[in-house]
């Protein structure tokens, strides 16, 4: 009989970070995301000043720093 408790560790910790992934704000709201000239944008709402967006050199970068941004917001939203 073999040991599959490394196994099972392992597919319970890819079970968790998709469960992370997929629980982020631009996963979640579904934010635009497209170039904007030499960065990428990911957006949610109709503009940059009326919404929240994040700016990086990927698109992966662009969504991580929306989800700080949302975070940040939401924080001082709550704040004032």
């Amino acid at each position: 009989m073999s040991d599959t408790s490394f196994y099972d560790a392992r597919i319970f910790q890819e079970q968790m970070d998709t469960t992370l992934e997929l629980s982020r704000p631009a996963v979640i709201w579904k934010v635009r995301v497209f170039p904007d000239e030499n960065k990428w944008c990911a957006l949610y709402g109709e503009d940059i000043q009326n919404g929240v967006a994040g700016f990086g050199d990927t698109p992966d970068a662009a969504t991580r720093d929306f989800d700080r941004n949302w975070y940040a917001q939401k924080l001082k939203q709550t704040i004032l």
